[in-house]
């Protein structure tokens, strides 16, 4: 009986404990599957020399590779420091680096020097674990192999996620690049980062607007050639103001491009699933169909999120119902476009001019709009901006924070965050503490030697 294990101390202890061990087991050798299934897709047998080129330059544009690289050096590095400080540099004790303050200490009637400062200690806890920090970093990148480097994030790839992943945190207004419904069925959480990248994303709509209404692009290649000569009819483009101005999807960029066209003095008209209330419409004109709203437009923005029911919406029917000669901007998605149907409109003269930010398959760009002229391109820069960059960062983080709370984490969390911070405040006033201390002790040994001296004389 005496030696019978405590059940409590099982269920608390032992049995997380072998848990764990089990789950790092098989997210290990999970992780190996997911490098191997990834190196068979780029460098399989069935491959051209040219597709596995593309495929090794994939890898380090998704930085796959160049992390696994840079870890693996780390970790052999740690291993050089260890036999270096096993094999002579045992005696070293500290290296400082940068001086905090210089002082004297009164110790057996002789003032002694001390130092201050920041700096190194090499010693066998550092070396240690700074091999313990490379192998985890290396190990957290194996697994990040096959789950971090994939876009869109699939079926497929959600499949091949632990069952430890709750939370998807998406950089994004939308979730087009995530399967929602394979999401949920796993049970996993996905969030995005909306309002932060309204403005940006609005700004870019309007410069897609005016870059292909004036043949920027056009310009552009006559500028190059440095030998164009002004004249009457050179490159003439269509003029926004005061033009009827079609907004398919009124949400928050939606509306924002409506604020910014109305400097321009346009007329707003608007396509959603719902009609909005009068202060959100501000002025703007409903429209119930996307028929009645494309008969309407002399300039269409495309502000709707990426769908199953969006998919392929401007297509070769409804371009039919444009007027000649429409200036289109898309800031969306790429897949709300049927490219062939677009490609078509705009050597027809359906559509006078298509600017666009968004594509199918990017950063790969449909073929025949390369060779097009009244077309105006950007490489998906609606949210690049600094400001809306870090916006989005937190607000993700921010995703994160809530989530695990929500979880129950939250204490942890904080208490995290205050003795971080604890520590910080007492290795920065620590050293100036004892400065103060030391100068008042030098002070009193100083005046008792004085006394001393003046005692003996």
């Amino acid at each position: 009986m005496g030696n019978k294990l405590n059940p409590l101390f099982f269920e608390k202890f032992v049995k997380p404990v072998g848990d764990f061990l089990i789950g790092l087991g098989t997210r290990f050798f999970e992780a190996f599957e997911n490098i191997q299934v990834e190196f068979d897709k780029l460098f399989g047998p069935d491959k051209t020399f040219a597709e596995r080129f593309d495929g090794f330059l994939g890898l380090f544009k998704e930085g796959g590779i160049i992390a696994l690289v840079v870890m693996a050096a780390s970790l052999v590095i740690s291993l050089l420091l260890i036999k270096d400080h096993i094999g002579g540099f045992a005696g070293i004790k500290d290296s400082v680096d940068f001086l905090w303050l210089n002082s004297s200490v009164y110790d057996g009637g002789t003032l002694e020097p001390i130092t201050f400062g920041f700096g190194i200690y090499i010693d066998h806890v550092t070396v240690m674990l700074l091999f313990v920090a490379s192998f985890l970093c290396l190990l957290i990148n194996i697994f990040s192999i096959g789950y971090m480097n994939t876009d869109p994030i699939n079926e497929d790839t959600i499949s091949k996620l632990s069952s430890s992943i709750k939370i998807i945190a998406n950089g994004a207004v939308g979730f087009g690049n995530i399967d929602i419904q394979a999401a949920k069925e796993k049970g996993i959480t996905v969030t995005n980062t909306p309002d932060v990248l309204t403005d940006a994303t609005a700004d870019i709509q309007i410069l897609l607007l005016l870059g292909a209404s004036r043949k920027a692009y056009e310009g552009r290649i006559a500028a190059e050639t440095q030998n164009w000569k002004w004249s009457w009819d050179f490159l003439l483009g269509k003029q926004m103001s005061n033009k009827r101005l079609g907004i398919l999807g009124m949400g928050r960029i939606g509306r924002a491009v409506a604020k910014r066209a109305k400097a321009f003095g346009m007329e707003i008209h608007y396509h959603n699933r719902s009609k909005l209330s009068s202060d959100l419409e501000d002025g703007a004109i409903y429209h119930k169909d996307i028929k009645s709203l494309f008969e309407k437009s002399e300039f269409l923005s495309i502000n709707c999120p990426a769908t199953p029911e969006t998919k392929n919406l401007i297509n070769k029917e409804t371009l039919s119902y444009l007027e000649e000669n429409t200036v289109i901007g898309n800031a969306a998605r790429g897949d709300v476009v049927d490219d062939d149907a677009m490609v078509e409109a705009l050597k027809n003269g359906k559509v006078f001019a298509y600017g666009l930010d968004v594509y199918n398959g990017e950063p790969k760009i449909h073929p025949e709009y390369l060779k097009l002229k009244n077309i105006f391109l950007l490489p998906h820069l609606g949210s690049a901006t600094k400001r809306t960059r870090w916006d989005m960062a937190y607000r993700a983080t921010k995703n994160l924070e809530d989530f695990f709370w929500m979880e129950g984490l939250g204490p942890f969390v904080l208490g995290a965050y205050f003795i971080t911070f604890a520590v910080l405040g007492i290795n920065l006033l620590f050293p100036m503490i004892r400065e103060k201390r030391l100068r008042f002790e030098l002070r009193d040994k100083n005046n008792e030697l004085r006394s001393n001296a003046r005692f003996e004389e």
